[in-house]
């Protein structure tokens, strides 16, 4: 049986805090400002606006398998921070701006294994609220006694892969000019993975 996750308050790079927790179904809406914001400003993104959910009721029903599955099999995080002049302690709601999740394969022979994704609103990236939400990830796939984490990032992503890495992830393969842009341009996804156990 999973561990359940517990809610954290971690500290941002600038100062200030932030809480990572499971994500619930009325921060839909939140996670589909935070999935435009990234696709809007188009750097390591494999989706565009038309693949992303129209509202916030889409977004719940693309989640609902997650929320409500066996929670052995994955998990949706979110990390937010206080609204303007307060702070986010562990009652207080805060401003959702990022998510992430960790699912398990399904086939018998690869439980042990977990995919995870995440993004963070562009706005509020360099605060170290990647890193907290990749860390609560790891822990969530940890207490699920997942042995191996894998991702995929695209190569025009820098600062995810140097994040990645710095979090023991290693490079296992590359998917060439996976992605192709409007423009005609190319990027490749990076693949890569970390054991736990």
């Amino acid at each position: 049986m999973a561990t359940p996750f517990s809610a954290r308050v971690v500290p941002r790079k600038h100062g200030g805090e932030a809480r990572v927790r499971l994500a619930r179904s009325g921060d839909a809406a939140a996670m589909l400002a935070v999935d435009r914001g990234v696709v809007d400003a188009g750097v390591g993104v494999v989706l565009s606006r038309r693949d992303l959910p129209r509202h916030a009721a889409e977004q719940v029903d693309r989640l609902r398998p997650t929320l409500e599955g066996d929670p052995r099999m994955g998990a949706l995080l979110v990390v937010e921070v206080p609204p303007p002049g307060s702070s986010v302690g562990l009652a207080a709601p805060g401003l959702v701006v990022g998510h992430g999740s960790a699912h398990r394969y399904r086939p018998s022979l690869c439980q042990h294994v977990a995919v995870i994704a995440l993004g963070i609103r562009p706005d509020h990236q360099g605060q170290g609220l990647g890193r907290a939400l990749l860390e609560g990830l790891v822990d969530w796939c940890e207490g699920a006694g997942v042995e191996r984490v894998e991702l995929t990032v695209l190569a025009d992503n820098g600062r995810a892969q140097a994040l990645y890495e710095s979090s023991g992830f290693q490079r296992e393969a590359v998917r060439g000019r996976f992605v192709k842009h409007r423009d005609g341009r190319y990027v490749d996804d990076i693949m890569m993975a970390r054991w736990l156990r």
